[in-house]
């Protein structure tokens, strides 16, 4: 009887050594995923800062235009 109980035991023991291989594999590739993700979101990062720096210039520039033409309507009048 003990021998049974300690053959259940290994064959329980072998199933949870490979669950936890395929655990570890599944974690491994998720850390892979997620390097790959935190590089991607950089690269959207640094794009978003560019179009603010573009959006910003704009912004300058749309208020210069705004001005000279409120200059001419002045001088118009």
């Amino acid at each position: 009887m003990a021998e049974a109980t300690n053959e259940l035991l290994l064959s329980v023991l072998r199933q949870v050594q490979g669950d936890l291989t395929e655990i570890r594999k599944d974690v491994s590739g998720i850390r892979g995923e997620m390097a790959d993700m935190r590089s991607d979101m950089k690269d959207i990062d640094q794009k978003v800062d560019g179009l603010t720096v573009m959006f910003a210039l704009l912004a300058g520039h749309v208020h210069h235009v705004e001005q000279r033409v409120e200059a001419l309507e002045t001088a118009r009048t």
